[in-house]
């Protein structure tokens, strides 16, 4: 998922876990991505909706966790 992040930039995420538990420990091991993943983009996309950073400014992509070679990209 990290990879789809870094090459494109979702509009959207939608996640179904399943039981996805981790056959040596028992953990749900897709709950910390998943809970990283959202806590990366909510901050940054409550911000432009509320119009206070625009959509494609610097510091909305670094929040979004975007690299400065994948911000250099969408600034070009």
């Amino acid at each position: 998922m990290d990879r789809v992040f870094a090459e494109y930039r979702p509009v959207a995420f939608f996640a179904d876990p399943g039981s996805g538990f981790d056959e040596s420990d028992g953990e749900r091991y897709w709950d910390g991505y998943i809970d990283a993943w959202a806590q990366q983009t909510d901050a940054a996309v409550k911000l432009v909706q509320a119009g206070i950073l625009p959509a494609e400014g610097e510091v909305v992509l670094e929040m979004a966790g975007l690299s400065e070679d994948q911000r250099q990209r969408v600034a070009a």
